[in-house]
């Protein structure tokens, strides 16, 4: 019994060595820059948009499975432009490896981007030029569902995201107004399913139309389960200046302070506890 166990000790041993000389020697012998045609020409094919990368990718392996990439565009859908769907000039991802392959447990890293640019837009007809990405959610009904014992994943968390420089950009074809975000940066904390995430932002928003442009600065709690479309929002803390044709020169300042609760499906919204202060106006 004894000298079994030593055989199976050695045997995890030699595994793990296995693992970790291969988390060395990848990256060096591996270099992805080599793949970024064979990379570009796999996203076009399953999305139908072209992507370019134009700056380095970095992999790393161990502990985390790593990828960093550097001035990349993903092109816009058929029908809304040639301007990028999306564009950004950093972005650092990483996933724990030994939960992953273990346990399919997905924990992710804080995602990183840095100058990021999104041109989200809505055609006379109604349809946006991001819905194409989001596929057919329908299960298939002669092919088995994703379960525990399936391809399905584990735990999921993920450790924050942190958006520097950004800018969301959205238009409405049917309207004419523009809507864009500008100088946006954003720190979402460590994301756990059903439980609250710490949220902070800011960003300059500027309307077409009135000519209406806000600085923003928020802080708040969110909890949301996607699945049931309900979303919370504690200790919202909003403060803005507005700007724009008939305000004062140096804009209007404007507080909120409140708890939000939003059930998309049934189409209700709640302000259980609001504070708003306009100049010395408090309701």
């Amino acid at each position: 019994m004894k000298k079994a166990l030593r055989i199976i000790g050695a045997l995890v041993g030699l595994a793990v060595l296995a693992v970790l000389a291969a988390a060395i020697i990848l990256p060096l012998v591996i270099d992805p820059n080599d793949y970024r045609d064979r990379i570009a020409a796999e996203v076009e094919k399953r999305t139908g948009r072209p992507l370019t990368l134009a700056g380095p990718i970095e992999l790393s392996v161990f502990p985390w499975l790593g990828l960093s990439l550097e001035d990349a565009t993903l092109g816009n859908a058929p029908g809304f432009g040639k301007e990028p769907f999306v564009a950004v000039q950093e972005a650092r991802v990483k996933v724990r490896a030994i939960p992953l392959v273990l346990r399919r447990d997905l924990e992710v890293d804080t995602v990183v981007l840095r100058e990021p640019r999104i041109h989200l837009a809505v055609n006379r007809k109604g349809q946006g030029n991001w819905e194409d990405l989001a596929g057919n959610t329908t299960p298939d009904a002669d092919g088995p569902a994703d379960t525990a014992e399936g391809g399905g994943l584990g735990a999921v968390v993920i450790g924050g995201v942190n958006v520097s420089a950004g800018e969301v950009v959205y238009t409405d074809a049917r309207s004419g107004a523009t809507t864009r975000l500008r100088k946006l940066d954003l720190d979402v904390g460590r994301v756990v399913p059903g439980k609250p995430v710490a949220l902070s932002a800011q960003a300059r928003v500027e309307a077409s139309g009135p000519g209406v442009a806000a600085d923003v600065k928020l802080r708040t709690q969110l909890t949301a389960d996607p699945g049931a479309q309900r979303y919370r929002l504690a200790d919202l803390d909003l403060d803005a200046r507005l700007g724009g044709e008939g305000l004062p020169k140096d804009g209007l300042p404007v507080k909120v302070r409140a708890d939000a609760d939003a059930d998309l499906k049934a189409g209700r919204a709640q302000l259980p506890k609001v504070r708003l202060e306009v100049l010395d106006a408090v309701l």
